[in-house]
């Protein structure tokens, strides 16, 4: 999700919807999981490269595997786009979180 009030709109604004567009592209659900109400969030942590470094549960749905899934589809996108210099220190810091589904 991005910012809003002074954010909104911003280069920052636009990586992370950049970001989550990449992501959405490996999100998938198997059947039995599909149609819940699950909702989580995941914080990623990028590199200069666009590299994911890190990322973290910030809120878990409450079941594993739907957790396990919205990290599995971070994982899968290896390099995501390359962040702007001047938005680069706030993505490394891991301001960008994903809420899932997408």
């Amino acid at each position: 999700y991005g910012g809003s009030g002074s954010n909104a709109g911003d280069l920052f604004d636009e990586y992370a919807l950049s970001v989550m567009e990449t992501v959405r592209k490996h999100w998938r659900l198997p059947g039995y999981l599909a149609g819940k109400n699950y909702k989580c969030k995941i914080r990623i942590f990028i590199g200069k490269t666009g590299k994911v470094l890190r990322y973290s549960v910030l809120e878990s749905s409450g079941n594993k595997d739907y957790d396990k899934r919205a990290v599995s589809s971070v994982k899968k996108v290896g390099l995501l786009p390359k962040p702007d210099k001047s938005i680069a220190t706030r993505v490394a810091a891991g301001e960008i979180a994903l809420a899932f589904p997408l």
